[in-house]
């Protein structure tokens, strides 16, 4: 059904059609845009997906073997040194333009000695997992980069979804109704006029 406040001219039919054309255009790009943001989210998800278990199963070895030495260490030792770290872990994010979506990158850097304690009051154990961990780090903060990037891309192509569906199934299905409606209006009018002039003919031809 046509609006209300829809004039029914010959102008008013042109700039529909043109704003149909500009429409359609926002419509194409609007949806090439959402098949592109799918299929990087994809392939993120999945890397994400496969590096997230790989991470969990090394994370679960890593405190098997902390816990096993922990068996044999002084609690009060470890808290000393809880309270008193050589490290220093420094992480930078920038953000990437995707498709206009922002992303995050981000970067980690270590500095100082995972192993800041006597060697005499502790284990090989604990030495062990500390260096693993402090090698899983980087992995660890690329994860959360990852899983920022394919939240953030979620939402966009929600978003997106949304401004299609809007176009395809709301703005642009009234623009036609509009249109049919001056079309059809006009037609008529044409129609009257040819019939008045006929009968001016025909009084005239009497």
């Amino acid at each position: 059904m046509a609006k209300e406040n829809v004039i029914p001219t010959r102008q008013e039919l042109m700039r529909l059609k043109n704003k149909r054309k500009s429409v359609k255009r926002g419509h194409k790009l609007l949806k090439d845009k959402r098949d592109n943001l799918v299929q990087i989210f994809m392939s993120n998800y999945r890397i994400a997906l496969k590096m997230r278990g790989e991470l969990e199963e090394k994370y679960g070895e890593i405190m098997k073997r902390y816990n096993f030495a922990m068996l044999n260490i002084d609690e009060e030792y470890l808290e000393l040194l809880a309270k008193n770290p050589d490290t220093k872990i420094r992480i930078f994010s920038e953000t990437k333009n995707v498709l206009g979506v922002k992303i995050p990158e981000m970067d980690v850097k270590v500095s100082g000695n995972f192993l800041n304690y006597s060697l005499a009051q502790t284990n090989h154990h604990l030495d062990v997992s500390l260096k693993n961990l402090r090698e899983l780090l980087p992995d660890l903060v690329k994860l959360v980069e990852l899983e920022f990037k394919v939240r953030r891309l979620a939402t966009e192509i929600e978003k997106t979804r949304r401004r299609v569906n809007a176009l395809e199934y709301v703005i642009l299905p009234e623009i036609d109704q509009n249109v049919h409606y001056i079309q059809a209006k006009l037609a008529e009018d044409a129609l009257q006029t040819t019939v008045r002039l006929m009968k001016m003919k025909v009084k005239i031809a009497d």
